[in-house]
């Protein structure tokens, strides 16, 4: 029930604008600017400031394929490949958190290399998801030329807490947790519960693009919906300097759910 995609493919998520959500955005405030660099700049300082900055703790590690090193000077100049390692809680629908991480930290690491003179582009990357049961999930993906500079909100980790709470009460859903992540600008993270599965299922993209903004003001955002017993019913996640997303949704809601998918198992 899950599948990733990129935008040099088939983009999963198919929410309206959701490609808008790459360019730049006149009335959100600029962020921080990633600092100038050249190719005198060591690319693993690069990739190791940009996981410092990160407050994931599923992101074990971020390294260059040993292909593109060969420092100074980059073997591929133009373009640079990564190599990422996460950890899930569980071997199902969980292993959907920490690939979206991956792939907040891989636009933080694709906007800093963008920013040298010349630009460095990544051109894909390859994520190793470790999961309790001793097994691992290897997947690799593409991404969509990402420039420097896009715009996304800036606001406080407090105030987007406060209005996440207040529009899920407006919208019905109890707030079960509220995170942020910052790779560069904020990304919430929200895990929300509904006493009405099916009434949240067919108003789940509604409530996203209510939520987070159509396009959305935000890098990213994980959603994550329960029932009233804590069961899952739907996952959204969207990256957007990546260009990528992923959408899980419980069997029982497969029918009901307003949210583009493609069906299929997940891990």
């Amino acid at each position: 029930m899950a599948r990733r995609a990129s935008l040099l493919g088939v983009c999963l998520l198919a929410l309206a604008g959701i490609g808008a959500a790459i360019e730049l955005q006149a009335d959100n405030p600029e962020p921080p600017v990633s600092e100038r660099g050249t190719h005198t700049e060591s690319l693993s300082s690069v990739i190791t400031a940009a996981r410092a900055r990160f407050n994931s703790r599923r992101v074990v590690s971020a390294r260059a394929d040993p292909e593109t090193l060969g420092y100074p000077p980059l073997r591929h100049p133009e373009t640079v490949r990564l190599l990422f390692r996460a950890r899930a809680q569980a071997a199902d629908f969980r292993t959907l958190r920490p690939r979206w991480e991956v792939d907040l930290l891989q636009g933080a690491i694709a906007e800093a290399l963008a920013a040298w003179t010349p630009p460095v582009k990544v051109s894909g990357a390859e994520t190793t998801i470790e999961r309790p049961n001793g097994t691992v999930l290897v997947e690799h993906g593409g991404m969509g030329d990402i420039g420097a500079r896009l715009l996304f909100t800036i606001a406080a980790d407090a105030d987007v807490r406060e209005t996440v709470r207040e529009t899920l009460s407006e919208l019905g859903l109890a707030p079960v947790s509220i995170e942020i992540l910052r790779a560069i600008q904020p990304a919430p993270a929200v895990v929300a519960r509904t006493s009405e599965p099916e009434a949240a299922a067919r108003a789940a993209a509604s409530t996203i693009g209510t939520l987070f903004g159509r396009p959305s003001r935000f890098v990213g955002y994980y959603f994550e919906v329960r029932g009233p017993g804590d069961e899952p019913l739907f996952v959204q996640a969207a990256s957007f300097r990546t260009g990528a997303g992923t959408t899980w949704v419980s069997p029982a809601l497969e029918d009901v759910i307003s949210l583009a998918y493609s069906r299929g198992a997940t891990g």
